[in-house]
C-alpha cells in the first residue's frame, strides 16, 4: 500500500510539473516581449525631443533631409503605437497558438525597436551637424 501511494505522488508531482511547463512557458514569452517593449517605451519622448529639435533647423537647403528624418521618426512612433494597440497578452488556453503568437511579437517588437533606436540614432546625428 505504501509503494502505491508513493508511485501515485511521483506520478501526480511529475503531471502537475508538465502540466505547469506550458503556462511558465508561455508566461515567459510574454515576459520577453514586455521586456523589449519596456526597454524602448521611454525612448517614445527621444523621438519626440529629437521631432522638436529638427523642426527649429531653418535652413531651407537641408529641407529634404528634415522631412525624410522627421517622416522616419513618426513611422517609428507610428509603430510602437500601433504594436501597443494591437498586443493582447493571451489566455494561455491553447498554448501551442498562445507561443506561436508571442513569438510573432517578439518579432515584431524586437523590429519596432530597431526603428526606433536607428530613426533616434539618424536624428540627433544629424542634428548635432546642423543644429544651431
Amino acid at each position: 500500500m505504501r509503494l502505491s501511494a508513493l508511485i501515485l505522488l511521483v506520478c501526480l508531482t511529475i503531471a502537475q510539473s508538465c502540466g505547469s511547463k506550458g503556462p511558465a512557458e508561455v508566461e515567459n514569452l510574454h515576459e520577453q516581449v514586455m521586456v523589449v517593449h519596456d526597454e524602448v517605451m521611454p525612448k517614445m519622448s527621444d523621438i519626440n525631443r529629437a521631432k522638436k529639435k529638427l523642426r527649429k533647423i531653418k535652413d531651407p537647403s537641408l529641407n529634404e533631409d528634415v522631412l525624410t528624418l522627421l517622416t522616419d521618426l513618426e513611422n517609428a512612433d507610428e509603430a510602437m503605437m500601433s504594436w501597443m494597440h494591437d498586443y493582447k497578452k493571451p489566455s494561455g488556453e491553447d498554448l501551442e497558438a498562445a507561443k506561436k503568437y508571442l513569438n510573432d511579437q517578439l518579432v515584431k517588437i524586437t523590429e519596432v525597436k530597431d526603428v526606433m533606436l536607428s530613426s533616434i540614432a539618424n536624428a540627433e546625428k544629424f542634428i548635432a551637424e546642423h543644429a544651431e
